[in-house]
């Protein structure tokens, strides 16, 4: 069997350095290999101690599924064993198959090197078995008290391996490969001993391969897929002597593609020329010296806001839609170019012309007016000036109104006052009056908050039977929360009983 085997690796060899020229790569390989079994099982681990020799036979064929991945039918056939002068030993003979899935970690076709794992399952027979004791003594195949006979250890089981490698490229097709496999029978006890865990076989494997069957033409086009640069080539392609379709401008784009195949062109125009770059053929671009977009038919837009510069106001500036390519950078509705106030805040409502409203036209923006309808004066907001006269009635106001003791009932020695505010108030109908009811603190703070509120409101109740109604906005009674005076003292205390009036717009 070694002989046919040393000739068969002999054929292949000369096979393989004749058939060079012919293809430079192949879809399949088949290889031959040789090595050394160890074990490893209840009795010891042998691996990588290598005290027993147990060699073995191999032949496989790997065949290309993918740049990644290889698919190998593989059969083997030798000695396995373990020689011990301490515990017992065994020897067998062994024949197995696998089929194995190889991922290869280089991609590239054809590399100088190339690791790989693999791994796979199989069907395994042994035969020819021996086992001694330590004596040297033949023993039977009894495993804790059960008799196994020769017939089951002989029989054909499966057998699960898994390994890793590196193959090494020494021509185009000649391949040194070196394995390391280990592999898991299905069956236990070939050392004579039944446990939990099968006996495994751990295989070092040197062995040559040798490449087969040519790579097919897929494209048709006259050259095999291993030296076809352009796999793909359509059939109406004419192409060179690497099977790529020829370009006669040489500007990458090939003649059956190519609308102006003598005059070097662009690809986004197929192979017409492109003088401004802008990805719009000469022969339909309204700006063929302009680079623009397609979106305007070649023409440019330079500050890219969409608008292209024939009927952008602001060419130069990125601008909006709505402002025809110009910018508001006050953000007041106004665009600059229109705008004499182009600082406006974004708060401020403007005019056409981009400037703060002023409705009262008394030199203060309405934003910043607090009476936008009635002219004033800055020192008062935009609000007009409360007359002094006005100011003098309040102040007497303050403690002329007078009302019944811990009663919200009006004195009528307080009309002649208060029929005065509602003249002020008729005369100037820009003026409105909050109005605010206060106390001391004797008695209990509750009542006097209730006391204060209902004479504010007795007030307010007077002044619009009076033609005032709705010129009130605020009536509110503090109690004794907001003294004037020393609520120690009766003079203080007759200060903090009072009604404020405050003018508002």
């Amino acid at each position: 069997m070694k002989c046919l085997i040393y000739s068969f690796l002999f054929v292949f060899l000369l096979i393989s350095f004749e058939n060079k020229a012919q293809s430079k790569f192949q879809r399949g390989t088949i290889g031959f290999s040789s090595g050394t079994t160890q074990y490893n099982g209840d009795i010891v681990n042998d691996f990588y101690s290598f005290r027993t020799s147990n060699p073995f036979t191999a032949i496989d064929y790997s065949h290309y599924a993918s740049a990644r991945i290889d698919i190998r039918l593989g059969v083997a056939f030798g000695s396995w064993g373990y020689t011990s002068k301490k515990s017992n030993s065994f020897d067998a003979d062994f024949v197995n198959a696998n089929l194995d899935v190889k991922i290869k970690f280089i991609t590239r076709e054809n590399p100088r090197w190339s690791p790989y794992v693999f791994g796979g399952i199989g069907m395994n027979q042994f035969s020819n078995w021996t086992l001694l004791n330590p004596y040297d003594d033949a023993i039977d195949y009894d495993t804790q008290g059960r008799f196994i006979s020769r017939d089951d250890l002989q029989r054909w089981s499966g057998i699960f391996s898994a390994g890793a490698g590196v193959q090494v490229r020494l021509a185009e097709r000649v391949f040194l490969r070196f394995d390391e496999r280990f592999l898991f029978p299905t069956s236990d006890a070939s050392d004579g001993i039944v446990a939990k865990s099968s006996d495994v076989m751990l295989r070092h494997t040197l062995g040559i391969s040798f490449g087969l069957f040519p790579w097919r033409d897929t494209d048709q086009d006259g050259v095999s897929d291993k030296d076809d640069i352009c796999p793909a080539t359509p059939t109406i392609a004419k192409i060179d002597a690497n099977g790529c379709p020829i370009d006669s401008d040489q500007d990458g784009i090939s003649d059956f593609e190519d609308e102006c195949g003598d005059v070097p062109g662009v690809s986004s125009g197929k192979g017409c020329p492109d003088a401004d770059g802008d990805t719009f053929v000469d022969n339909v671009d309204d700006c063929p010296l302009d680079a623009g977009s397609a979106a305007f038919n070649g023409c440019p837009d330079k500050d890219g806001d969409g608008i292209k510069d024939l009927d952008d106001r602001c060419p130069e500036i990125k601008g909006l839609q709505k402002f025809k390519g110009c910018v508001d950078s006050d953000n007041d509705g106004v665009a600059d170019p229109d705008d004499v106030c182009a600082s406006t805040t974004s708060i401020s409502k403007v005019d056409e012309k981009g400037c703060p409203l002023d409705r009262d036209h008394d030199n203060i923006a309405d934003y910043l007016d607090q009476c936008p309808e009635d002219a004033g004066v800055a020192e008062n907001n935009g609000c007009p000036l409360v007359k002094e006269e006005v100011k003098e009635l309040f102040r007497r106001a303050l403690s002329g109104i007078k009302f019944e003791t811990g009663k919200d009932i009006i004195k009528k020695e307080s009309f002649a006052i208060l029929d005065t505010v509602v003249q002020i108030m008729i005369a100037n109908p820009s003026y409105k009056l909050n109005i605010f009811g206060h106390t001391d603190n004797v008695g209990d703070v509750q009542k006097n908050l209730m006391l204060s509120q209902a004479r504010a409101d007795a007030v307010s109740s007077y002044l619009e039977q009076r033609g005032l109604e709705g010129r009130m906005p605020e009536v509110i009674g503090y109690g004794d929360q907001k003294p004037i005076a020393d609520n120690s003292t009766k003079e203080g205390r007759l200060l903090n009983r009072r009604v404020e009036f405050e003018v508002v717009f």
